[in-house]
């Protein structure tokens, strides 16, 4: 595999992970605006996103089958912590899912499903601070800690609420424009994470790049703060595309950021895993 084709999977992985957890967590904060039979879809249908992120997680280690020796690496490797919280988070979902159906039969209490999608939920946050961590490296500096994690979690919340708003409307028949606007306040995390990226880029080829970005997103922050009225699906559906469009753009551009360094560090990775990580991408 090219490393070019190597930086859009890194890209897409570090795009959908968080964007799934994101959803997770934007669900678990509207228990109180949702029915209880919803958990049920919604554990399903966080589980299915997290599996198709598994899927592209078999790209940045290399190989499918050295997955599970890389969840195994996790003293020692913040990307094998990563994966591992993932696969946490996701085994809670089926949990949860489980749970709900068989509810009656075993006599679980509410209480106690709604307990274990937080926990699902949480550990999938971890994990996206773990992501953060497997980026920071001494031979990319540009790769800052809190470059990393302000794009990671402008992702997680950004395109969270717009997962957990398409998910509402699906399963509850509750209408777009009102999810969003109930979950506005939230939003103010992904913008300020955003206003930190652009104060990061220094360069004038990186400010090019951030306004760019800005640009893809700007769509998405008018429909979300009610400016352009009422929401049609069709409307909203197009949004979530511009603003994933975007994220995996500041992704590919964050990845390509220092070329040279990059592939030599990929290169070295790739020649000394199984020494260290048994892993083929970025490690601290």
């Amino acid at each position: 595999m090219s490393l070019l084709r190597k930086e859009w999977f890194h890209a897409f992985f570090t795009t959908f992970a968080p964007a799934s957890v994101g959803t997770g967590v934007v669900l678990c904060g509207l228990f109180d605006y949702m029915d209880f039979k919803l958990i049920f879809p919604a554990s399903i249908s966080v589980a299915v996103l997290l599996f198709a992120t598994f899927a592209l997680s078999s790209v940045p280690v290399g190989h499918g089958l050295r997955l599970p020796k890389a969840i195994f690496n996790f003293p020692r490797s913040w990307l094998s912590r990563e994966f591992l919280l993932l696969v946490l988070s996701w085994l809670l979902y089926m949990t949860v899912a489980l749970a709900y159906y068989y509810r009656d039969k075993y006599k679980i209490e509410p209480g106690t499903i709604l307990h274990l999608f937080g926990l699902a939920g949480l550990l999938g946050l971890v994990s996206v601070l773990s992501m953060q961590r497997t980026y920071h490296l001494r031979s990319v500096p540009s790769w800052t800690v809190d470059r990393a994690l302000s794009m990671f979690v402008s992702t997680a919340f950004l395109i969270g609420i717009m997962g957990a708003a398409a998910f509402l409307h699906i399963f509850d028949g509750r209408s777009i424009t009102d999810v969003l606007w109930h979950l506005h306040i939230i939003l103010y995390l992904p913008l300020l994470c955003d206003a930190l990226q652009v104060h990061e880029l220094v360069r004038i080829k990186r400010i090019i790049i951030a306004a760019t970005f800005t640009a893809l997103r700007a769509p998405v922050y008018m429909i979300v703060f009610g400016l352009l009225g009422r929401i049609e699906i069709r409307t909203f559906a197009v949004s979530v595309l511009i603003a994933l469009c975007g994220d995996i753009t500041l992704r590919v551009a964050f990845f390509r950021e220092e070329t040279t360094s990059f592939a030599s560090f990929l290169s070295n990775a790739r020649r000394k895993r199984l020494s260290h990580t048994g892993i083929g991408g970025p490690q601290q």
